[in-house]
């Protein structure tokens, strides 16, 4: 027997932009039934008694997002750490920057938060939602050879229901499907969307330390020859003493690094940082990732779009990543509800084509943007060396310029 469900749209990843585009569409048109589909078979609990070693800086853009669909509260309540202050400089040179956010005049420039928080956050808000139907091990890889996921399209090219159907298929019925399962995109993958991927050749390692010195509410990033090292503040469990490290090392360097013991590896992040805040003491066990750029040459297929590392995947060194998948939330979540005023169907092409140009653009700009910023501090030669010390010292003393890049950055 072949049980079939009917929605508006159906959503594929209940990641961190997944939830939060149900969440949006849900809030902002209740009428809409909307079926949001997770491989996995649940997610992930907030660690109670240590911080996580995966963690997001959200931009005002991000917060005002989820404080409208009602996260916010709840991420407020359990831990987040406003960040007041940037500073960057070159490991190997002079040049040093410094953002604070008295320069514009807000009371912070942005929040670290750990990845868990936001996700259970946006999870309890959606399955209090009820025209949302969150469903956890949904097996993706299965949609158009056995059906558990079918897009009805009238002019769809998929294949067409037959009799080798298996007796439990199940069978969801939706015009618009949104991919939202990341970098790996299964959903692209079935739209046959090609992608331009450029391999850094560089490995993010992720942990959590403990410094003798407390962050002061500032994310402090060093540029080294072989990759950047950032020290993200995390507060919450009762000191200020604890931060996120993100360090984007050259494969052969991150191997090397993977394999010291903790006391070793902290002494090189001592190194890294020059004892700006002192002695490190690593406080989780360390998780690598391979980087790499990738975005897909289009947003759209039929009857579907994609949103988030679905479409993009950029280089972490200024934490972008996410902010933009929940920029092309809120611009999806737009025209969709600029479409629907007009009488239009949910998946018309106009209104994906509408959401497509609005962000390509912005999400090609920032990977362009990140890929220059790699090779610019990777090259050793003197003359790049001297040309991005004095890049970062005239950028310094423009309080003008700063505002800009700061406002950029903050999405305001």
């Amino acid at each position: 027997m072949i049980k079939r469900r009917r929605a508006d749209i159906a959503i594929i990843g209940a990641g961190m932009v997944g939830l939060a585009q149900a969440a949006l569409l849900a809030t902002r048109m209740p009428k809409l039934k909307i079926a949001l589909l997770e491989a996995a078979a649940e997610i992930a609990p907030t660690t109670e008694g240590d911080y996580e070693a995966r963690v997001v800086a959200l931009t005002r853009a991000s917060q005002s997002l989820l404080e409208e669909v009602g996260a916010w509260e709840a991420i407020a309540a359990q831990r987040l750490c406003p960040y007041t202050d940037m500073r960057v400089w070159d490991a190997d040179g002079t040049g040093r920057i410094h953002f604070g956010c008295r320069e514009i005049g807000e009371p912070n420039l942005g929040h670290i938060v750990e990845n868990s928080v936001v996700v259970n956050a946006l999870r309890d808000v959606v399955e209090n939602l009820p025209n949302v139907e969150l469903e956890l091990g949904f097996r993706t890889e299965h949609w158009w050879r056995d059906c558990k996921l079918w897009n009805l399209q009238p002019r769809s090219e998929f294949p067409r229901l037959d009799d080798e159907l298996p007796q439990m298929s199940e069978i969801v019925q939706a015009p618009l499907l949104i991919g939202a399962d990341g970098a790996r995109s299964q959903v692209r993958d079935q739209l046959q969307i090609e992608t331009e991927d450029t391999d850094y050749q560089q490995q993010a390692i992720v942990t959590v330390v403990r410094t003798e010195k407390d962050h002061a509410n500032t994310a402090w990033q060093s540029f080294l020859k072989t990759g950047p090292v950032a020290f993200l503040p995390l507060a919450g469990l009762g000191d200020l003493q604890h931060s996120a490290i993100v360090w984007s090392a050259d494969d052969d360097l991150a191997q090397e690094l993977l394999l010291l013991d903790d006391s070793a590896f902290a002494l090189y992040l001592e190194r890294a940082t020059g004892g700006r805040l002192g002695t490190v003491e690593c406080s989780r066990p360390r998780q690598s990732f391979p980087l790499r750029a990738r975005h897909a040459q289009s947003y759209i297929g039929d009857g579907a779009v994609l949103v988030g590392d679905a479409a993009h995947n950029i280089h972490p060194l200024a934490g972008q990543g996410v902010n933009l998948g929940l920029r092309d939330v809120a611009v999806l979540a737009e025209e969709i509800q600029r479409g629907l005023k007009r009488n239009l169907p949910v998946g018309d092409p106009s209104t994906l084509k509408r959401y497509q140009r609005r962000r390509r653009a912005d999400n090609m700009a920032t990977l362009k943007a990140m890929s220059n910023f790699k090779s610019l501090f990777g090259e050793g030669a003197l003359h790049w060396r001297w040309l991005r010390n004095t890049g970062l010292n005239m950028v310094d003393a423009s309080p003008l310029l700063k505002k800009r890049i700061i406002m950029r950055a903050m999405a305001i």
